[in-house]
């Protein structure tokens, strides 16, 4: 009798990986210094960057933030120096194979209390080496144990070192960070980061992984089912295929093979923890009432249905959600269905709408470093929902569709429809959409707190657009901004 080839307890790697030959290249050249991988649990994070520390050694460093779990004072913390400690413990492995490293001994063998600090001391080493070194750091959730001093820190370390990269995996509920520095005059962490959805294997992976690159005979009807009812999640992928594996072959799935084991429950028990308000109502309505457009939706979560759209496509990126047809949703595996009908939600929610559509949001998250699209024409990445879109639509409660007039929602489309003028030529890097409203509404005499509350969104940033606003048009202050605009037929 064969034992089973399919891996249901760890993370794979060699001829076990499936796919992702392409996101690899595209992370390995790319010139991004902040990467969020983000993805639910088992979806293939920790292979992932596993596979990347293979392909860029000895020059990448593999970390597991859950090995830097402490405690201090009665609360659960993640410990500086541990992180250090295991960083170190890495190099010292890795200077075998690189002379450079072995250099910079003297600097990053040192011991440090503080992660920021460490950081920024290695990387003038290194930079005076002309190294370029990537930190992988998995588990990356246990970044929210850090205090914001410390967040603070190592985003500034990132921001101006030459020779570090950082690519964190974590699922979405890394985007908390994001709630905690509201009102502070610095922007949040994550706005630094290009965040990648990381969903399931693409078809060809897909098939691949179930027939084992050839080596298990199974139909063309079993695989085809085994892709729909598992959305291509490759855990459920491994799961399902093991349970359906005998002696070489795999068989045709029965009902009994859909049940949700502790283990997955688990797992899924973890991943709707991640979600906000608003996409667990949208989930949820999809799991006990099947797959529905946007206006059903709206019908059954009261939310707008340009909400419900933004919303849907960024869950579908992460695999939460996936198309029934061209105008219907529905649950991104029949595994995740299953449980949610049967295990209603008992824990809080701990990431808001705001948080939720800024980490799939690629201008916001750019624009105080003027990034541009360089990204997508090296790796062609899903395309991202129109979530600034949404934002205008979208109030501070769960579902409060409704809690901006529709007036304001005709004014907010006209302006953004307006045509720039040609006159806007004349500057170097001509303003973006979103600037150009904002500009606009700095024209009317609005305050940053009022822009920020008609835009929905938080006043870090309002200011971060109104830098840029400043900087394009090469001005101080707002009546000098105003002044500027009118001369290039602007306003």
């Amino acid at each position: 009798m064969h034992t089973s080839p399919y891996i249901v307890s760890n993370w794979v790697e060699g001829p076990q990986f499936y796919g992702r030959e392409k996101l690899c290249q595209a992370l390995i050249t790319s010139n991004e210094r902040c990467i969020y991988l983000m993805g639910m649990r088992r979806v293939g994070k920790t292979s992932l960057l596993r596979r990347l520390a293979t392909l860029l050694s000895p020059h990448a460093l593999y970390c597991d933030l859950m090995q830097g779990a402490g405690q201090a004072a009665g609360c659960e913390i993640l410990d500086e120096s541990r992180v250090v400690r295991l960083i170190r413990r890495e190099l010292i492995r890795l200077a075998s194979q690189s002379e450079p490293l072995r250099a910079t001994r003297e600097i990053w063998d040192q011991p440090e209390t503080s992660l920021g600090v460490w950081l920024e001391e290695v990387s003038w080493g290194w930079e005076s080496q002309g190294l370029t070194i990537t930190l992988l750091w998995d588990e990356a959730e246990m970044l929210r144990r850090l205090p914001n001093a410390t967040l603070m820190q190592l985003r500034a370390v990132m921001q101006q070192s030459r020779s570090l990269r950082l690519i964190v995996c974590a699922s979405k509920g890394l985007a908390a960070l994001n709630d905690r520095w509201r009102g502070d005059d610095v922007s949040p962490f994550l706005f630094g980061f290009r965040t990648q959805p990381l969903a399931g294997l693409d078809e060809e992976a897909a098939t691949t992984l179930i027939s084992q690159r050839g080596a298990v005979q199974v139909s063309p009807e079993a695989i085809a089912t085994i892709r729909a009812t598992t959305g291509n999640h490759p855990f459920l992928l491994q799961t399902l295929c093991d349970r359906l594996y005998h002696d070489g072959r795999l068989r045709m799935p029965l009902d009994q093979d859909f049940l949700v084991d502790p283990m997955m429950a688990d797992l899924f028990r973890i991943d709707i923890a991640q979600l906000s308000p608003s996409e667990y109502a949208i989930l949820e309505a999809l799991a006990r009432h099947g797959p529905r457009s946007s206006n059903d939706l709206h019908e059954i979560t009261s939310l707008a249905a340009e909400c419900i759209h933004s919303f849907a496509q960024g869950m579908a990126q992460l695999g939460y959600l996936r198309p029934a047809s061209e105008q219907r949703w529905q649950a991104g595996n029949d595994f995740l269905a299953r449980w949610l009908r049967g295990y209603p939600l008992t824990s809080q929610l701990t990431v808001t709408d705001q948080a939720t559509l800024e980490v799939v949001d690629a201008e916001l998250q750019q624009i105080e470093q003027g990034q541009t699209q360089k990204w997508r024409r090296t790796y062609e990445f899903p395309q991202q929902a129109s979530a600034a879109t949404a934002r205008e639509r979208l109030g501070t409660s769960p579902r409060a569709s409704d809690a901006l007039p529709t007036h304001a929602f005709t004014h907010n489309r006209q302006m953004r429809e307006t045509p720039r003028p040609t006159a806007a030529t004349a500057l170097d890097e001509p303003l973006s959409e979103r600037e150009m409203t904002v500009l606009r509404l700095i024209a009317t005499g609005l305050r940053n707190a009022e822009i920020a509350n008609r835009l929905t969104v938080s006043e870090n940033t309002v200011k971060a657009h109104i830098k840029n606003i400043y900087r394009k048009l090469g001005v101080n202050d707002r009546v000098q901004a105003n002044n500027r605009a009118r001369e290039l037929g602007l306003l």
